[in-house]
């Protein structure tokens, strides 16, 4: 008999985490095919729906007509949020099938059924025509799933592996569309204005494009597949043949990537991000690219290349967007170590060409490198790590390499085996694995170490991280401090003896902030002069950016009153005193996104920093200013009016200038005092 049952929930789970946001392509493309096929989907974004509700409970999305329930397990992070929420779901009402997919869901596949028996089954690979035919059982009130491809399921206890039989390929997916996101996830509209969902490629940046705004970012799909195998990517080729059984590479028609754009248009996007690369040296975009010229469609482009592609390929993307950020990843600045792990490879004086090339056209590029990489050497390490900061003080704009953390993606040769690889791994079974990506929480899971460790000298990894700490705190500033070195070597001492000066306190972010400022003016070795005062500067800026100061406006009540008053500065006000033209320096950087010569001045600057409506303001101030505020700051008993006239006289020789001086401090003070930055 028939049942009338038709509702498919999606779960996308993120509330464990903060890497998995984004909703991966598969989902929304399981979505659109069973509902053509007559079933009703809707995508839970749990992170989305703790934000709408205020809290997250299961029973709300469960009802009579929910016929089956799944999970998408595709990064390894999204699993014990998965099994937590399937549990539950299975408690409350164990007539509901529940499913897992996904990359990292088809590599634990056995061990998923054989240690929660409230996972019903879990579909490897491509899950479209596999989760249709499942439906199609229990809507006819069948339990025999042993035609369905793709599954693993269990049946009277025993665990069956039916196979990996079905894959997408260009035309069984042409009518699925991807950008439907208004269609299927649940609570869209107040999706689509959360940071949760609408995730911003260039968030993580600390030296931002400032050409474009990147908003909220489509991940456009263009194909699937991997032809080689990077020795930590869980999505090579070998990979993808465990995973999927797919041996060649899935490329979607050039039409159907022009429908997804223009469906995501629709949305509100305009910033796409591909990453998709297949074979570096003969491109397979460039039709979809001219298309994009052809139809002018507004766009921004984010592009991954795999390996360094030839130069002919930029006037491709420059014809489809002026609007462009590229990526490369080469891992290590060793091209040994390179070698040994990337599928595509390319020597360092290609990758600097090519990085030269993208700064002369004026695009934006990441240069990705990692660690623990398999094989390194101490040495690859620090030489990776000052090249990392040769690249981001060499260049004032459009280049930034992030030198980060590697996770170890299940199915990748490092995981699958380790010693092969010159790794070590640090879990042996599931369990342990889900222990681990438990406590992580907030990065990236790391299970292996390479078999010859280099943790000594330092702790360089542990440095490596502060790196990137010290540059999203002070992002465009760090090029200007660490230019003040004669060696990119010297400067990088510094940071590595603050490091080890906060070792073993908890710093607040302030006090992070003032411990680096002093350590690095203490500690610095062949600097220029001028570091001391840019240090300052970027100090004060960094204060007043993170702890806006509210100023009130004050209305005297008497001139005879004001004079009596007993003034001072307000906290959060902060003067500066310039003999070198670092403001002007700093602002040319981040306006003219050019380096340009700090002098030493004719005359000193003066400034005061204070915030108002919550952003920055900086006023040039002079002398007459500088010396009432620095005796307010020296003479904190006495009145405007006695400190006006002692500085008056210290200044003339006759009652008329006398007078004059202290009429124009008296003046100074009234202004000072209605905007805030004097107070009582």
């Amino acid at each position: 008999m028939e049942i009338k049952k038709k509702k498919v929930l999606l779960f996308h789970c993120s509330r464990y985490n903060n890497l998995t946001n984004i909703v991966a392509m598969g989902l929304w493309g399981i979505a659109d095919y069973i509902t053509s096929k007559g079933y009703t989907a809707k995508i839970i974004h749990t992170g989305v729906e703790e934000l709408y509700y205020g809290d997250f409970d299961v029973n709300r999305y469960l009802d009579d007509e929910v016929v089956l329930i799944g999970f998408s397990a595709h990064w390894f992070p999204m699993l014990n949020e998965c099994l937590d929420n399937a549990k539950q779901i299975k408690k409350i009402n164990p007539s509901i099938y529940i499913s897992f997919g996904g990359l990292s869901a088809s590599y634990f596949a056995t061990e998923l059924l054989m240690g929660y028996q409230f996972i019903d089954g879990v579909t490897k690979g491509d899950g479209e025509e596999p989760i249709r035919r499942i439906l199609e059982r229990l809507t006819s009130n069948s339990s025999d799933f042993s035609d369905v491809p793709n599954l693993v399921w269990r049946n009277r206890g025993k665990i069956i592996d039916n196979g990996i039989t079905y894959q997408n390929t260009a035309e069984n997916v042409f009518d699925i569309h991807y950008a439907f996101q208004d269609r299927y996830l649940l609570h869209y509209d107040f999706a689509k204005n959360t940071k949760l969902f609408c995730n911003a490629y260039t968030d993580f940046c600390s030296f931002q494009p400032r050409d474009f705004k990147c908003g909220k970012t489509y991940f456009l799909l263009t194909g699937k597949g991997c032809p080689v195998n990077c020795t930590f990517c869980g999505g090579g080729h070998d990979a993808q043949v465990l995973l999927n059984n797919r041996k060649k590479c899935m490329y979607l028609k050039d039409e159907q990537i022009i429908r997804t754009i223009k469906e995501a248009l629709e949305l509100g996007y305009r910033d796409f991000s591909v990453c998709f690369d297949t074979n570096p040296k003969v491109p397979h975009y460039l039709g979809w690219l001219h298309k994009i010229f052809e139809e002018k469609l507004d766009l921004n482009l984010m592009f991954g290349f795999w390996g360094l592609p030839p130069f002919s390929v930029f006037s491709y993307f420059k014809n489809a967007t002026r609007k462009l950020l590229f990526e490369i990843s080469p891992e290590s600045y060793s091209e040994k170590i390179r070698e040994k792990n990337r599928g595509f490879t390319f020597s360092n004086k290609d990758m600097k060409k090519f990085i030269q090339k993208c700064y002369d056209e004026n695009i934006y590029l990441h240069v990705y490198f990692a660690f623990p990489m398999p094989y390194e050497t101490y040495k690859d390490v620090v030489d990776t790590r000052r090249y990392v900061w040769e690249l981001n003080v060499q260049y004032p704009h459009y280049i930034e390499a992030f030198y980060i953390r590697l996770s170890t993606d299940p199915a990748c040769k490092i995981y699958r085996k380790p010693e092969e690889n010159g790794c070590e791994l640090l879990v042996h079974s599931l369990q342990e694995h889900l222990k681990i990506a438990y406590e992580t929480k907030g990065g990236n899971i790391l299970v292996h170490k390479n078999i010859d460790s280099i943790s000594e000298d330092r702790h360089i990894y542990q440095n490596i991280y502060s790196d990137g700490i010290v540059i999203s705190i002070f992002k465009y500033a760090i090029k200007l401090i660490a230019r003040a070195f004669d060696k990119i070597d010297y400067f990088i001492e510094c940071l590595d003896t603050f490091y080890d000066s906060i070792a073993t306190r908890r710093l607040t972010y302030f006090e992070y902030v003032d411990s680096f400022c002093e350590s690095i003016i203490t500690e610095s070795v062949c600097s220029a002069p001028w570091l001391s005062e840019l240090i300052e500067l970027v100090r004060g800026m960094l204060i007043m950016s993170e702890r806006p100061v509210e100023i009130e406006t004050n209305v005297m009540e008497s001139k005879d009153i004001f004079l009596k008053q007993v003034l001072c500065i307000h906290a959060g006000v902060i003067l500066l005193k310039e003999e070198y033209d670092v403001y002007n320096a700093y602002q040319y950087l981040l306006i003219e996104k050019e380096y340009c010569n700090i002098n030493k001045l004719d005359e000193e600057n003066y400034y005061i920093l204070y915030s108002k409506d919550n952003r920055i303001e900086i006023e040039k101030i002079n002398i007459t200013i500088y010396e009432l505020f620095m005796n307010i700051i020296a003479n904190k008993d006495k009145s405007i009016g006695e400190i006006s006239s002692m500085i008056a006289a210290l200044y003339a020789d006759n009652k008329d200038d006398m007078d004059m001086i202290y009429s124009e401090l008296i003046y100074v003070a009234e202004t000072m005092f209605v905007k805030g930055i004097l107070c009582t």
